[in-house]
Order: structure tokens, then C-alpha cells, then sequence
């Protein structure tokens, strides 16, 4: 999870650099990683989350089958 997250992470600071000249504008820089990061940890961490979840119930009725 937070290899994926890092991994993530240095996709967004690349593509906030290229959005934006981070030696002018590194407040727009900082602020696109912030956003990025609060929407990865507001969406794909609960979403990893319940897939887990689906998946321990999933084998737990096989296994009792």
C-alpha cells in the first residue's frame, strides 16, 4: 500500500511540474501534491479497503463450503 502510494505520489509531482513552473509558482506546485494526495487517501485507500474486505469474506465462504 504505500509503495503503490509513493508510487502515486511521484506520478503527481511530475504532472504538477509540467502543469506549472514549480520555481515561480511552487505554492501551485505544493498545492496540486496536497490535492492529489488528500484525493488518494479519500478515494483509493477506502476503495482498497473494501476489496480486502470483499475478498476475506469471499474465501471465508469457500472455505466453508
Amino acid at each position: 500500500m504505500i509503495q503503490s502510494y509513493l508510487i502515486a505520489l511521484t506520478i503527481v509531482i511530475i504532472l504538477a511540474m509540467m502543469d506549472s513552473d514549480p520555481i515561480i509558482s511552487f505554492s501551485g506546485l505544493l498545492l496540486d501534491v496536497l490535492i492529489m494526495s488528500f484525493l488518494c487517501w479519500l478515494v483509493v485507500f477506502p476503495i482498497s479497503i473494501l476489496v480486502s474486505r470483499i475478498k476475506t469474506n469471499y474465501e471465508k465462504q469457500r472455505a466453508n463450503s
